[in-house]
């Protein structure tokens, strides 16, 4: 259930930031939190994503991180994917 588990993300200190459709097909779901081992936090997003995230949205992840743009037209038109797509999660 949706509901549960925003509750759920909610009451671990997790924001929910709901985006337009416009935002997802610019990418700006396909972003990600990431931190360095200084424990410093980067919000990593598309070029193609500016814009399509309010100021209040961006707010809420400037409280939580640095956001970090990159380019990548020809993976986000060729390859179907975006920033997200490129990384690899590394969990401890």
């Amino acid at each position: 259930d949706r509901d549960v588990l925003l509750t759920y993300l909610r009451r671990g200190g997790k924001h929910i930031l709901a985006i337009s459709f416009e935002a997802v097909c610019a990418f700006a779901g396909n972003s990600f939190l990431v931190a360095n081992k200084q424990g410093e936090k980067f919000f990593i997003l598309s070029e193609a994503s500016k814009g399509f995230l309010s100021a209040e949205q961006m707010t809420v992840i400037q409280s939580e991180a640095e956001p970090l743009y990159f380019s990548i037209p020809t993976i986000e038109k060729y390859g179907g994917g975006s920033i997200r797509c490129m990384l690899c999660a590394l969990f401890h």
